[in-house]
């Protein structure tokens, strides 16, 4: 009897030892996801703050902002959502960045509707990127003035573009306001090249017209993971 007791506890004892292990393999894992998942909502609201604040600033920027003196009307509470339709059309569907506000995170594309007439305005980018890993929209109501007497009511939605690439473009932009330089850990799935010439920066053949602050030299960078160098002398150049 003392032997067969003995013998059920030696393989009692190995089974337990085994069961501890994975048991603790497994809490660690969950702890380890649960921050992964926290860490990825605190980066989620940090974008959304990001992009309230942007889009705030981008209402409020003379590049949109409608010029008015109206009877009545607060202007300090009023002034980040009155549009003017003008200047809503000038920027409409050109690929081109606005140059009012700086923005070093993300790329993004501002849109515009009115709930009249139904008008369409899309300003930067006119849709969402192959490299954007994840999108982050926010939204406001606005009032959009026609200079014709008419003022109707609108929406302007702020679609903001998370992802690797957006933030090399955005590194780029801080170099030439900095006129330092960085280093930057590029992964993309498509040549990312500039155009000096043409003023284009492309994600493959996608391309748009930035709003860089200095005098960027042209680049090609190759698809797939490298160390890419900024250095502002003069001229900001690119190299990998």
């Amino acid at each position: 009897m003392r032997s067969r007791r003995g013998d059920i506890n030696l393989t009692i004892k190995p089974l337990f030892a085994v069961f501890m292990v994975i048991f603790v393999v497994f809490i660690t894992f969950e702890m380890v996801k649960t921050r992964a998942n926290v860490l990825e909502q605190r980066e989620h609201f940090d974008y959304y703050g990001l992009s309230t604040d942007f889009l705030k600033a981008l209402l409020t920027s003379r590049c949109f902002s409608a010029e008015y003196n109206v009877k009545g009307m607060d202007r300090q509470g009023i002034s980040a959502g009155y549009l003017s339709a003008r200047k809503l059309m000038i920027a409409d569907r050109h690929l081109r960045e606005p140059e009012c506000v700086e923005n070093y995170r993300f790329m993004y594309t501002l849109e515009v509707d009115d709930s009249v007439n139904g008008r369409v305005w899309r300003i930067f980018m006119d849709k969402k990127p192959e490299w954007a890993s994840r999108v982050v929209s926010v939204s406001v109501p606005v009032a959009i003035d026609y200079d014709t007497l008419t003022i109707n009511p609108g929406r302007a939605i702020l679609h903001a573009y998370i992802g690797n690439t957006g933030r090399f473009y955005g590194a780029i932009k801080e170099i030439c306001n900095s006129h330092s330089e960085a280093t930057f850990r590029l992964s993309n799935r498509r040549r990312v090249s500039y155009n000096n010439t043409e003023n284009e920066f492309c994600y493959g053949s996608s391309c748009v017209y930035p709003d860089f602050n200095c005098r960027v030299n042209s680049f090609s960078l190759n698809k797939g993971s490298s160390l890419v160098y900024l250095k502002y002398n003069g001229n900001l150049t690119v190299s990998s």
